[in-house]
């Protein structure tokens, strides 16, 4: 079972698609090479952003079409995970709760939305991103 411990840092989009029922993949909505950094605290904050990173059909639909964050709180509940959602570049999910399955594998962290009754999913996939081991940060003297 995941643990905060587990869930805390940030984590770097590797994929995202959806998953049929039969087991049929289909490219998800940011398109193949989508850009995405994902940042769980231990105090049960979250932050999130995705993006497109190539132009396509969808340019013409504006920003949203390229990009969607949020932000709010998290929360491990009988082996899902909970998003509340305070902030969205996306008004229609504000003060919504997003649940998903989340299943690691050592530093893979996979996400899978329920879309429907039936067996459809919205699948993310995550690697643990790299810890800052510069010893002079930005801005520093």
């Amino acid at each position: 079972m995941l643990s905060v411990a587990d869930l805390t840092g940030a984590w770097r989009l590797t994929s995202h698609y959806f998953l049929g029922a039969e087991g049929s993949t289909s490219e998800g909505p940011l398109g193949a090479g989508a850009a995405g950094l994902l940042v769980y605290d231990a105090d049960g904050y979250i932050s999130v952003g995705l993006m497109r990173t190539v132009g396509g059909p969808h340019q013409a639909a504006g920003p949203a079409a390229f990009y969607m964050g949020y932000s709010g709180r998290w929360r491990l509940a009988g082996g899902m995970l909970v998003h509340e959602v305070e902030i969205s570049s996306h008004p229609h999910i504000v003060d919504t709760t997003q649940v998903r399955e989340a299943h690691l594998d050592d530093d893979e962290l996979i996400l899978r939305e329920r879309l429907d009754e039936t067996p459809r999913y919205f699948v993310l996939r995550w690697r643990r991103a790299g810890r800052n081991q510069d010893p002079d940060p930005p801005g520093s003297c």
